[in-house]
């Protein structure tokens, strides 16, 4: 679910249909504008991002201790919600992810059965995943697919790519780069 809040877009933009925002005609324009302004913000953001996925690369080495505190903590195969969020604030403790990087790998209140999700300005607007085991066929985004399975669901979602029109090639998407970084520390964890 869109959450207008979240987003810094007023509440009053919108009317709910079935707890669902939906934006109300008369302030298209202002909304265009906004998100306008907001993307050349965004590509700022996301150049900060991948020079910092450049400069420490994918795959991350903690330390020992860091290590075994996950290990003890959490079950990769089994997670509950909130058990998924504070793994993901360990990671942001230890440097492993920003907390700006929460917004791409699902860590949204949930809302019902819907998850709250950042509008994304710079989102693509179609992704593809190819090679993935049909055992996987059952996840998508949504932190309830995982069933608890964190780590083969972020081996899921480290998959998908867009088509970059600037490049004219297929990069991966940010969650996915997010979700093979926090693959490769479960992966981590498991081996421990």
């Amino acid at each position: 679910m869109i959450s207008p809040n979240l987003s810094g877009i007023p509440s009053e933009w919108f009317r709910y249909i079935d707890s669902c925002p939906v934006l109300k005609g008369e302030y298209g324009n202002e909304f265009q504008a906004l998100m306008e302004a907001n993307r050349s913000a965004a590509k700022e953001e996301f150049q900060a991002f991948m020079t910092r996925i450049q400069n420490k690369g994918t795959n991350v080495k903690l330390s020992g201790e860091d290590l075994a505190y996950l290990s003890s903590h959490y079950n990769p195969r089994n997670m509950t919600r909130d058990e998924y969020r504070a793994f993901v604030d360990d990671l942001c403790r230890m440097g492993v992810l920003e907390e700006s990087d929460k917004d791409h790998v699902s860590y949204g209140m949930n809302a019902g059965s819907w998850e709250l999700t950042r509008i994304d300005p710079l989102a693509p607007t179609a992704t593809i995943t190819s090679n993935v085991p049909p055992e996987y066929s059952r996840f998508n985004s949504s932190f309830s697919s995982s069933g608890g399975n964190i780590l083969d669901w972020a081996s899921y979602l480290s998959t998908f790519e867009h088509f970059n029109t600037d490049s004219q090639s297929f990069e991966k998407t940010r969650s996915a780069i997010l979700f093979d970084i926090m693959q490769d520390i479960l992966n981590q964890m498991t081996a421990a």
